[in-house]
């Protein structure tokens, strides 16, 4: 029964973080489409290269979404 429980919630958590991969590239995909449709070229070669940049970049353009 144990064996069958941690399964469970194994796969369970993987099923997570596959959410969560795909939540983090939808959020670069708009960040990147948003800076480009902004003009703003040199904040997407930074935000490539400097998470940090990046991550605040995020909470800048979409301060309604969970970072």
């Amino acid at each position: 029964m144990c064996e069958i429980m941690e399964r469970l919630n194994a796969e369970a958590r993987e099923e997570g973080r596959e959410e969560g991969r795909e939540e983090g590239i939808n959020d670069i995909n708009a960040l990147n489409l948003r800076l480009i449709n902004d003009n703003r070229l040199d904040d997407l070669c930074r935000a490539a290269a400097d998470i940090d940049y990046q991550a605040q970049l995020l909470q800048e353009l979409f301060p309604q979404r969970a970072h």
